[in-house]
């Protein structure tokens, strides 16, 4: 038998298990006289189980690249069970932390990602624009616009004077 359980970093089960079973068979005599069983090698020397791609789950990521596919093992009639424990971490927030790796106040800086935690993009998007750098514009251009009218006024009135 083989089982691959897909749990996050506490334990908690985060998908249906995948079980697997290959089956070897012998024939078995008994001698009625004796009571002493005899058997036949067994059908396969070996069997082999099929490589399993982990599932992808919405709101977590593989804590190991190295478990996106589970290697076929090749087991033979005297194998034990085969149990693997593919582990998912949670993904939607980040944790700051130090050199040394460990979280910066605790955590207390979670910062959740903004595109939800099924989104694929990670990434941070750009703020929109709030109208305040437009509107400095607006009054820089108006502020502008009244000193050379002003200007323009001057030099008419000053040129009307010495005309007259």
């Amino acid at each position: 038998n083989q089982t691959i359980n897909y749990v996050d970093g506490d334990g908690k089960i985060v998908h249906d298990p995948s079980h697997d079973q290959v089956t070897f068979s012998r024939t078995a005599t008994v001698d009625e006289v004796t009571g002493q069983a005899t058997y036949t090698d067994w059908n396969n020397a070996s069997e082999t189980f099929s490589p399993k791609v982990s599932p992808v789950i919405p709101g977590y990521v593989l804590r190991e690249d190295s478990q996106k596919t589970i290697s076929g093992i090749t087991v033979n009639p005297s194998s034990s069970d085969n149990n693997e424990t593919v582990i998912y971490d949670k993904v939607g927030s980040l944790v700051p932390v130090d050199t040394t790796g460990n979280p910066i106040d605790n955590g207390s800086h979670n910062t959740s990602y903004p595109k939800g935690p099924n989104s694929t993009d990670k990434s941070f998007p750009v703020e929109p624009e709030t109208g305040i750098r437009s509107q400095k514009y607006a009054v820089s251009t108006g502020l502008l616009a009244k000193i050379i009218i002003s200007i323009s006024g001057l030099l008419f009135l000053t040129r009307k004077k010495k005309n007259d």
